[in-house]
């Protein structure tokens, strides 16, 4: 016990100390950041009957907009937290189910300088070769006629139950943005809508301008990605192309059966 009080004490003084010189300095102002990420990790500690111990994986930092800003542009800041959290469990003998994760919240009501922690375990896993899925009994009811339109320029047809967007290249919808996580969110057909669900990104999924977890979708609502743009519609004559009045050509995303 006495090594995982020392582990943690000494995870405490690093955070403290990237915090006060690094783009969230501000932290610092309203507190004991480091304090406050190890009494987040500790209270979420459990203990199975064989007495091996597990810490949450997923450590939601909420800061105002400003801050959020700063912090997702120096993405390495963010990943040495994660790092320091995932080393001192491991040699003070904590579990982690996956890879611990720090994650960026921008929460417009909180003050600059005020932060609040949360610790979780994640609900779900996504690894790197693997997506989420939806069961139903009685099949996923895809929406007609639904479609995104992608920077503006590029049509893509949404035409089934799961549809993965991100950077990386196995996506059915691939976004070259390094702002964009390689697995940023998901479009599942549920009871005959579209909801999207961010997959824990580090820039964020928004709906109108809403930073969103998950959201269900209707025509004419704007995603942004990380602040890559997107937009929801379903329209027969769109898609097929009758519809005179549009600029935008029909154009298969790269990379995509589609």
């Amino acid at each position: 016990m006495s090594s995982l009080f020392e582990k943690l004490a000494q995870l405490e003084f690093h955070i403290q100390a990237l915090v006060e010189r690094g783009a969230a300095s501000s932290l610092s102002k309203a507190g004991n950041f480091g304090r406050s990420m190890v009494a987040a990790m500790e209270g979420s500690i459990k203990a199975d009957d064989s007495g091996r111990s597990t810490a949450a994986d997923l450590y939601i930092v909420s800061v105002d907009p400003k801050t959020a800003h700063l912090l997702l542009e120096d993405q390495s800041l963010v990943d040495e937290f994660s790092q320091m959290i995932y080393e001192a469990g491991k040699e003070s003998g904590i579990q982690f189910s996956v890879p611990p994760r720090v994650k960026i919240n921008s929460d417009p009501s909180l003050e600059a300088g005020n932060f609040t922690i949360s610790a979780q375990f994640s609900l779900q896993e996504v690894d790197e070769t693997s997506a989420l899925t939806t069961a139903s009994d009685s099949g996923p009811d895809i929406p007609e006629h639904a479609f995104l339109i992608i920077k503006g320029v590029q049509i893509y047809p949404l035409e089934e139950s799961v549809i993965n967007l991100g950077r990386r290249s196995d996506n059915h919808v691939v976004i070259d943005d390094m702002r964009v996580s390689r697995v940023h969110a998901q479009i599942r057909a549920v009871k005959g809508h579209y909801v999207i669900f961010d997959l824990d990104s580090s820039g964020g999924t928004y709906v109108n301008g809403v930073h969103l977890t998950q959201a269900t979708l209707y025509p004419g609502d704007v995603i942004s990605l990380a602040g890559v743009d997107l937009v929801y519609g379903q329209d027969a004559a769109y898609l097929s192309g009758d519809n005179s009045g549009s600029t935008q050509p029909l154009v298969p995303f790269p990379g995509t059966d589609a």
